[in-house]
Parts: C-alpha cells; sequence; structure tokens
C-alpha cells in the first residue's frame, strides 16, 4: 500500500487569525487483501526540525462524523481527505508526517505508511475583488464540508471524463441576500423571484478572456437541463453560461452559471477589474441563482484550485461593518461591496 498527497503542492490558506490546509491522500492498494485505516497521526514540525503538536484521528468508539477512517479495496485506490485541515497562526508549517495505521483482518499485524511533505505558503498575483455589488452570502466555500472541497477524485465517472485534479477545491457560491440574509422574496418558482438573478457580474481582475459560452437556458425551479450523456461529451457544461479570465501571471478566473444571453464579452477581449462582464443567472448544475468563482492554475479542465484572497472587502457582522484589507472568504461570510 502506498500513499501520496494531491494536489502535489501542497498551499497554506491563511484568514484571520487561523491557517488551512486542502489536500488529499490518494491511497493506493496493490495487495489481495482490502485494507481498513484505523488510524492517523499528524506530527507538524518547525522549520528547526522541532516538533510542535501532534494530532490523533482512530476507529475505535463510537463512529465518527468525518469520514476519514475508510477502507479501500484490494487491487484499487481510493482518496481520503486531510482531516486535520485547521492550525492557529502560531504553528509553523513548515513540515508535515502522516503516519497511516492498515489493518487487513483480526490474524494480520497492523502495518504503518508513512507520508512526508513540505506546505507552501500561496503568494496570490492577483489582486482581486468580489464579482458582485450590494450584500454578498459565501453560500458555499470550500470548508471541510463544503461540496467544492468534496470532490472524490476515485469516483468511476471523473475517471471517465479524464478528471485529475480537483479545479474547485478553494472555490465560492455567492449569492446576493437582502438585510435579513434572505435569498428570495417569496416562495414561487420564478427566477426573477431570487435576489440576485439578473444581477450585473464584475471582472474579478484584469486580465484576457480565454474561454467563454453564453447560450445555455437558464434552469426553472433549479431543474438542471443537461444529461448525462451531455456531461461525457463535455466535461464543461455543469459551468452552464461561464468566462474564464487569464491574469496573464498563472492565474485563471472562473466565472460560472451565468444568465443566457447576458455576457458582454468574447473570446480575446482585455478586461479590467470592475468592469462588468454579464449577470447571475441559474444555468448549468445549478439549483439556485449565484456566482460560481474558482481561481485556478490552467484555462483547462483539469486544472488546480488556488486560494483566491480578495481585497477592500467589508465583512458584515450582525450591525457591525469590518473593514477588512484583503482576506480569503468562506461558507456562510456576509460582505457589502459597493
Amino acid at each position: 500500500v502506498t500513499v501520496s498527497v494531491e494536489p502535489q503542492t501542497v498551499f497554506i490558506e491563511r484568514s484571520g487569525d487561523r491557517q488551512f490546509l486542502s489536500f488529499d491522500f490518494k491511497i493506493e492498494n496493490r495487495g489481495a487483501q482490502p485494507l481498513r485505516i484505523s488510524k492517523i497521526e499528524l506530527s507538524v514540525f518547525d522549520r528547526a526540525g522541532s516538533l510542535q503538536l501532534r494530532k490523533f484521528l482512530a476507529s475505535s468508539g463510537l463512529q465518527h462524523g468525518k469520514d476519514e477512517i475508510a477502507s479501500v479495496e484490494k487491487q484499487s485506490s481510493s482518496f481520503v481527505y486531510n482531516p486535520f485541515e485547521d492550525f492557529p497562526q502560531d504553528v509553523e508549517l513548515a513540515s508535515l508526517r502522516y503516519d497511516f495505521t492498515f489493518v487487513a483482518g483480526e490474524d494480520v499485524p497492523e502495518s504503518t505508511v508513512t507520508v512526508t511533505f513540505r506546505p507552501t505558503v500561496f503568494a496570490a498575483k492577483t489582486k482581486l475583488q468580489l464579482p458582485l455589488k450590494g450584500r454578498v452570502l459565501v453560500h458555499d466555500g470550500h470548508d471541510f464540508f463544503a461540496h467544492h472541497r468534496r470532490f472524490n477524485l476515485s469516483h468511476p465517472f471523473l475517471k471517465e471524463i479524464g478528471v485529475s485534479h480537483n479545479f474547485t477545491r478553494f472555490a465560492s457560491d455567492l449569492c446576493i441576500v437582502n438585510e435579513n440574509g434572505d435569498l428570495r422574496r417569496n416562495a414561487n418558482k420564478s427566477n426573477e423571484d431570487w435576489y440576485g438573478f439578473g444581477a450585473a457580474v464584475y471582472s474579478p481582475g484584469p486580465g484576457r478572456v480565454v474561454r467563454m459560452r453564453d447560450g445555455v437556458a437558464d434552469n426553472i425551479d433549479g431543474k438542471a437541463t443537461f444529461t448525462i450523456e451531455d456531461f461525457r461529451k463535455d466535461p464543461t457544461v455543469p459551468g452552464g453560461n461561464f468566462v474564464i479570465i487569464d491574469h496573464l501571471n498563472g492565474e485563471f478566473s472562473l466565472i460560472a452559471h451565468m444568465k443566457q444571453g447576458s455576457l458582454r464579452v468574447r473570446e480575446g477581449d482585455m478586461v479590467r477589474a470592475g468592469q462588468q462582464i454579464g449577470q447571475m443567472g441559474v444555468s448549468g448544475d445549478a439549483y439556485l441563482p449565484h456566482v460560481h468563482y474558482e481561481l485556478r492554475d490552467s484555462r483547462e479542465l483539469n486544472a488546480n484550485g488556488l486560494p483566491a484572497y480578495f481585497h477592500d472587502l467589508v465583512r458584515v457582522r450582525g450591525k457591525r461593518r469590518i473593514n477588512v484589507p484583503v482576506d480569503s472568504i468562506n461558507s456562510g461570510d456576509i460582505f457589502e461591496s459597493r
């Protein structure tokens, strides 16, 4: 059995007084018996090689709410989400050692596999701004339980269509809400009932439009119109109407699920930060009007997601307004953008 990390470069994402590690373990079992992960231990070292902390996750006792303690079938591979993703800022994440303990049966001795790596603090190159104005809710971000994070790369369908990297690893779904945090005015099935449907969408940074689509009809009552065969033929179908902007520094922005016929740019256009590029819609794999935003390292499907840091934020905490010069965003955050 072997254990490796995906992606090969693990980024440290910093937000407020915390730092986060978003990556997966690929477990390959080439043996003749299924294996069960009975324990995962993490040891964190500073640059001098001194131990800073240790963490443990074991399969004994009650069932865990997290699904890290998993089984790996014989002659197969499986992905396990890193269970230790959240650290205080004063912990120096210079070198990490993970020890995986496997069991194959009652009469078989336990075995341990160790993987060690050095994560990298992500140095953002693009000065990003939120692509929406008004009161913006991060409906679903990239925290441990967010669907963008839980991208099972061992799923047979993803293998079939050639997806081998999680390009949504640091993505966010952004909605427009009113002062009470409501997403819609009433409970009817009209798209126009949602506060965000048709809202202007802006370029998050300067660059060149390198890919776009504008002809996908918006879903009605959140019911997607594409089929699994459409997905097989074109793996970008779930994005609906979208724009990919090359920031000309190795970073690319994907803005997806926009309103049919609303795009104001074409491939090859140069755009500036804050320039309107379209309107919020509910096209593709979307059950409510929102903007899917992700920063990535390529325009291609098999891109790696990158941490996105937005500038000049105003975070809403009840009646308080907190000016934030730059920070990442995540599930549940509410911002005001002008």
